[in-house]
């Protein structure tokens, strides 16, 4: 025995067939025909449609434009009323008709022959007018045609609009990066001659700084030539009626390299490199010739070579009582020449090097009795003793 189904809203007769539908609202179940929905239309509906379905009672409950209820026409009335429209449309071919003149009453209000006569004209007009549409509702095909052309305007609108911005704006920009560009190339162009100008400046420089070392030795060579008559004697003691003459030719006499007072041309204190040292000022003497200072430099030597630490050329060899203390005995150099011989004996005592003298003004170095002379030149030359 087949399973029941139920019976339909509409009719109330049992549903045989499968083929109906549920009101999506109030569940109840309607076959095709109270449903007002064909056979084929059932077959072409999709699921969604026909769970989404809704019966003719539940669709006259839905507010409307006119606000009124009424049912939705089978379709056999439909069909009645198109052929009733197509007869009246061919009755209307052969007949021709005319408005009659009236006169309009003095309060304005049309007569009824007037009012039969416009609802003539009106049925005319409708007649030859356009078609009446076949179907008193939109279909789900046309609905989604106007909601596509209406969303595809908006959007179109929309994107017009935005695009109008858009193109504003890149105008704006394009004018800004034009200028950017500009001022780039204006300020690539200054930065290019300034670097011109500062590998000009460049090279003038390093044939400035090579000009300034040339003069500089020059300078240095002036100097330590005027120098060459000179010797400097350290630690004689500074007394205020001191006689600087009398000194010097004891230490000559002490040597043995006696010196006569025509012989010393000029001798002095020079002042003190470091003033908060306690040794005394050194004294500057200028000899009548080169061969006299270097015979003075060769006895002090041969002098001090001969004795022990504590007896080398001293205070006491000079009759000051009082504390011993060495005196030496060397050229007169320049400052810098000072400073590069300091400099010679630091770096010379770090590589082990026994020898270092100086000789005419000129700095020299020797590692060992079998190794050759060094010549110290400049500051640079300290890279050669190693």
């Amino acid at each position: 025995m087949a399973p029941t189904l139920g019976s339909c809203a509409g009719c109330k007769n049992k549903l045989i067939s499968k083929e109906f539908l549920t009101c999506d609202t109030c569940k109840c179940k309607y076959d095709l025909e109270c449903g007002n929905v064909s056979s084929k239309r059932y077959q072409q509906m999709e699921i969604r449609q026909k769970s989404t379905w809704k019966c003719p009672e539940c669709t006259c409950k839905l507010p409307k434009n006119v606000n009124s209820n009424t049912p939705i026409r089978t379709l056999n009335e439909v069909m009645n009323e198109k052929d009733s429209l197509e007869d009246l449309s061919n009755q209307c071919e052969n007949v021709t008709n005319r408005v009659k003149r009236v006169r309009k009453p003095v309060e304005n209000i049309p007569s009824r022959d007037a009012v039969q006569d416009m609802s003539v004209v009106n049925t005319t007009s409708s007649c030859h007018g356009s078609s009446l549409p076949m179907d008193g509702f939109v279909t789900e095909g046309r609905l989604r045609d106007i909601l596509r052309q209406e969303i595809c305007r908006v959007i179109n609108q929309q994107v017009t609009e935005q695009l109008k911005g858009i193109k504003d704006q890149m105008t704006t920009y394009n004018d800004s990066l034009e200028f950017l560009n500009k001022q780039y190339e204006e300020f690539r162009k200054i930065l290019e001659e300034k670097n011109l100008a500062i590998k000009n400046l460049e090279k003038q420089n390093q044939t400035l700084q090579l000009s300034v070392k040339e003069i500089t030795s020059r300078v240095e060579s002036v100097e330590q030539y005027m120098r060459d008559c000179n010797v400097e004697i350290n630690g004689i003691p500074e007394h205020r009626s001191e006689n600087l003459r009398k000194a010097l030719i004891q230490i000559a006499n002490t040597v043995e390299n006696p010196l006569q007072d025509s012989d010393i041309q000029h001798v002095t204190r020079i002042a003190k490199l470091n003033k908060e040292s306690k040794r005394p000022r050194a004294v500057i003497v200028k000899l009548r010739s080169i061969r006299q200072r270097d015979e003075l430099l060769a006895a002090v030597q041969k002098f001090n070579k001969n004795r022990k630490q504590h007896d080398k050329l001293n205070t006491q060899h000079l009759g000051y009582s009082g504390e011993v203390s060495s005196i030496y005995v060397a050229e007169h150099l320049t400052p810098t020449n000072k400073s590069l011989h300091a400099a010679a004996r630091k770096k010379a005592k770090e590589a082990a090097y026994k020898f270092v003298w100086v000789r005419d003004g000129r700095i020299y170095a020797r590692k060992n009795e079998h190794c050759s002379a060094l010549l110290v030149r400049n500051f640079d030359s300290l890279k050669l003793i190693i």
